[in-house]
């Protein structure tokens, strides 16, 4: 319906968590199974925010929501984890789902989006949110508001549960309904923003926002395009 510079590619920081949710997706994983946070969940960059400590003991599901709910980076780190692959083997699995959504410029770094050569356009980002949104596991994630975590094992001090938000301020909205939806952000990225959303006309409509230089600007660039689609 509308592209400008559909094509062209760039980092895409946390908008990669989508990839990795279907990678993680693509083996025979039981989400119910407790994973204990280790150093395979150490992101890649120091200083990257988790609400996970190490030897904190979590079921899978719970890593799921967080790294798509709430973007948390070790979440996202512990997706590789819950599949069963060596760290290189889940990156070639990420490429691989690339491959087959015909993801034709992405390419990927890490599982949570923190390095910059995670890489990929518009045009490729839609497709991975329609897919996230098709799927009957990850939609549920993808779409959810908010998601309860509880330690299955507690370690230290700290709450045993807690409730994270999701970071797409656009939730709220009475008159979309979001069937998936992933933010992103690092310096190099910017402020980037995916979904797939049902208007109150009842469309079905994917949107992709790249490199926006504010984090309100990707909200009111999401509000243009659904006015101007709407019409």
């Amino acid at each position: 319906l509308y592209e400008r510079a559909a094509d062209n590619r760039r980092p895409v920081a946390s908008l990669t968590k989508l990839v990795s949710s279907l990678a993680m997706a693509s083996e025979p994983v039981d989400l119910s199974q407790t994973v204990c946070v280790d150093e395979l969940f150490w992101p890649s960059r120091s200083g990257a925010r988790s609400k996970f400590s190490t030897g904190e003991c979590y079921a899978g599901w719970d890593l799921l929501g967080s790294a798509l709910v709430a973007s948390d980076n070790r979440a996202a780190y512990g997706l590789a984890v819950q599949s069963g692959l060596d760290y290189y083997e889940f990156i070639d699995r990420m490429d691989e789902v690339s491959r087959q959504l015909r993801m034709e410029q992405s390419t990927w770094a890490d599982p949570s989006g923190l390095e910059d050569d995670n890489l990929s356009t518009a045009r490729d980002m839609s497709k991975a949110a329609l897919a996230v949104a098709a799927h009957p596991t990850l939609s549920i994630a993808a779409s959810a508001k908010s998601w309860h975590v509880e330690k299955v094992i507690e370690v230290g001090v700290g709450p045993s549960e807690r409730t994270l938000y999701t970071t797409n301020r656009a939730s709220g909205r009475g008159d979309l309904d979001f069937l998936a939806a992933k933010t992103g952000y690092t310096d190099t990225a910017r402020y980037c923003f995916t979904g797939v959303v049902r208007t109150e006309s009842g469309r079905t409509l994917a949107v992709t926002l790249l490199g926006a230089g504010r984090s309100r600007d990707r909200w009111s660039d999401l509000d243009r395009v659904l006015r101007w689609v709407e019409g």
